[in-house]
């Protein structure tokens, strides 16, 4: 479209600002109508909030480095399924002020080796 008047282009910006309009209503609703479904996600106990939540109180960063230096190691040395990454990757989690560390871990789990998977090693340690 080939913009001529002062006209055409002020009809053209009014358009567009009406779309914009629209678009951030429906974002709107598209938002609260997710913060709905996580609330009753969380109210039913499921534990894959998309959000890790912190509690505000991190630990010292000489702590928190300790932490992840002991996690990092753990993950070299022992191996997938014995739980004992689980426990260190909690623990750094925790360090970072993560509110529910072990749900975190879990998701993280269920992300890099798949929900069946992680669910099978998990039985294994039980």
């Amino acid at each position: 479209m080939k913009i001529e008047t002062h006209k055409q282009y002020n009809d053209l910006m009014k358009e567009h600002e009406g779309h914009l309009k629209k678009a951030k209503a429906t974002h709107a609703k598209l938002e609260k109508v997710a913060l709905k479904m996580r609330k009753e996600a969380a109210a039913k106990g499921n534990k894959m909030a998309p959000k890790a939540k912190m509690n505000g109180k991190k630990a010292p960063l000489a702590e928190r480095a300790a932490a992840k230096a002991k996690y990092e190691k753990v993950a070299k040395t022992s191996k997938p399924g014995t739980g004992k990454r689980f426990a260190a990757l909690s623990d750094s989690l925790k360090a970072q002020g993560v509110k529910d560390p072990e749900a975190l871990a879990a998701a993280i789990g269920r992300k890099k080796y798949g929900a069946e998977k992680f669910a099978k090693m998990g039985a294994k340690n039980k």
